[in-house]
């Protein structure tokens, strides 16, 4: 018995002893594992494509495809409708349209309300009817004439106006160097302009008018050139012709007004159709101007001259039509131009 419990305690012993070498044997493995797993960490990082990749590997080949679609589409439909000019109001919708229409209905009608009104008699004595008559043929003559220049010099005015610093800033120019020209302009109606409507009344407002229209003709072809001294001298130029336009054409008025006995209540009355017709002018100048923009441009140059361009016409008319329907008027003779333009500021 005693043997027999010696040869189990042998037993035992190397049964531990082999599970225990199991168990080492078992530990080394795992560790190498994890060692090898340690060390091949990078190359496999190197290896594993990105995230957005791998999903894109994983996406059919239709989801790939569709915005290459897409794209190849806009591309197509882009090409097609640079390929047509674009409408005169194409940047405007319905109410826009039917608003400008509305407003020069209205214009419109005012113009001929101002007309009959300025043609309504009023009961005379029997003595008063034939210089009442005479009155109202002065007037009328003298509204023509007066009008159909005026109107062609506001136009020509308000045409190009509106395209200013559109047309600087199509040529690259900083805000700055924009603002700068804009003060030459300025500058010059301030100061030169009001020195040149003062020698209207020396040396006659008719030849004043006359050069409004040579003035603006020459300031809007060098808008034409690119160049910032030649748009400064065009702007100095405009400056003042634009001094001119409120200042001389009035003063004419008043003149031929006074040598053909006009009483004040009728050239009261043609100064109200004057302003009626300058807002006339400024509604259908903004259509000319935009037409221009897009239809008269040159090739190759800046279309934002066209308008430019296209206010010369009404301002050459102007000119060549007050050099041969108006008569020459002058202020005060008896002064020089720096007496009547002290005079002016002291009043």
């Amino acid at each position: 018995a005693q043997a027999l419990r010696l040869a189990l305690l042998d037993r035992c012993r190397v049964g531990r002893h082999a599970l225990e070498g199991v168990h080492v044997a078992s530990s080394h493995e795992k560790s190498g594992d994890s060692v090898a797993c340690e060390m091949d960490a990078p190359s496999r990082a190197r290896r594993r494509p990105p995230g957005n990749a791998t999903r894109a590997r994983r996406r059919p080949a239709d989801s790939v495809r569709a915005p290459e679609h897409h794209v190849r589409q806009r591309r197509h439909e882009h090409a097609g409708s640079s390929a047509v000019s674009e409408p005169l109001f194409a940047g405007s919708g319905p109410f826009e349209v039917r608003l400008l229409l509305g407003v020069l209905v209205l214009t419109g009608i005012a113009g001929i309300v101002g007309v009959g009104l300025s043609f309504r008699r009023t009961p005379h004595a029997d003595g008063d009817a034939s210089l009442a008559a005479q009155e109202r043929s002065v007037y009328r003559r003298l509204r023509n004439r007066y009008l159909a220049v005026y109107a062609l010099a506001t136009l020509g005015d308000w045409i190009q106006g509106g395209y200013i610093y559109a047309l600087y800033a199509e040529y690259g120019y900083s805000l700055q160097q924009i603002a700068l020209v804009f003060g030459v302009g300025y500058g010059s109606a301030a100061t030169l302009g009001t020195y040149v409507g003062a020698v209207g009344d020396v040396g006659g407002h008719r030849r004043n008018c006359v050069a409004y229209g040579a003035l603006y003709v020459a300031s809007c072809l060098l808008c034409n050139v690119g160049d910032l001294s030649a748009l400064a001298v065009g702007r100095l130029l405009g400056g003042i012709a634009y001094s001119i336009l409120f200042t001389s054409f009035e003063s004419w008025l008043i003149a031929e007004a006074d040598a053909c006995g006009l009483s004040q209540k009728r050239l009261s009355r043609l100064f109200s159709l004057a302003t009626l017709c300058n807002a006339s002018t400024a509604a259908l100048a903004g259509i000319l101007g935009h037409f221009a923009v897009e239809y008269l441009a040159l090739s190759g140059g800046n279309r934002y001259a066209a308008p430019f361009n296209a206010a010369t016409v009404p301002l050459t008319l102007a000119s060549i039509i007050a050099s041969l329907r108006w008569s020459e008027r002058y202020g005060d003779q008896q002064t020089t131009a720096g007496v009547s333009l002290a005079r002016s500021w002291s009043t």
